[in-house]
């Protein structure tokens, strides 16, 4: 049984996505952004937050997704986990949900244990996947 708790909701394509609540140190407008040499293909590269360097994850690319132009309107979502910040990409943060309202599902055994996801809601005629931010980072990167 899941927990009621809040996620941040958003779409990539026509996916939606989810990360908990806990995670989310803010949303911010598309910024220019600031190639790392020789960093993987799906991190886009680093952005200045108040001082801080931050890693910005392109999640389009970490999913195999097709690559879509960066426009100003498209999201970051900054996250932090063990004391570290990254920001992942959206094209639209979409809602605040609480997840009592939500029917919850956990994830197929079949799903490839490389998608980061923690469980899978369901809102009205979508499915919302609650992506693990321990995991969107893939291990050993």
């Amino acid at each position: 049984m899941l927990k009621n708790t809040h996620v941040v909701c958003f779409r990539l394509e026509k996916r939606f996505y989810a990360i908990p609540l806990e995670y989310v140190d803010r949303v911010l407008r598309m910024v220019a952004v600031s190639p790392v040499p020789e960093a993987p293909e799906w991190m886009m590269g680093v952005i200045d937050l108040q001082g801080k360097v931050i890693p910005v994850l392109d999640l389009r690319k970490r999913f195999n997704m097709p690559e879509q132009t960066i426009h100003i309107d498209n999201r970051m979502i900054v996250l932090h986990r063990q004391g570290k910040m990254y920001a992942i990409t959206a094209d639209e943060v979409t809602q605040i949900a609480e997840t009592s309202h939500m029917t919850s599902n956990q994830k197929n055994e079949m799903i490839d244990n490389h998608i980061p996801l923690l469980y899978i809601l369901r809102e009205d005629d979508h499915m919302i996947m609650v992506l693990d931010p321990e995991r969107i980072i893939p291990s050993g990167e």
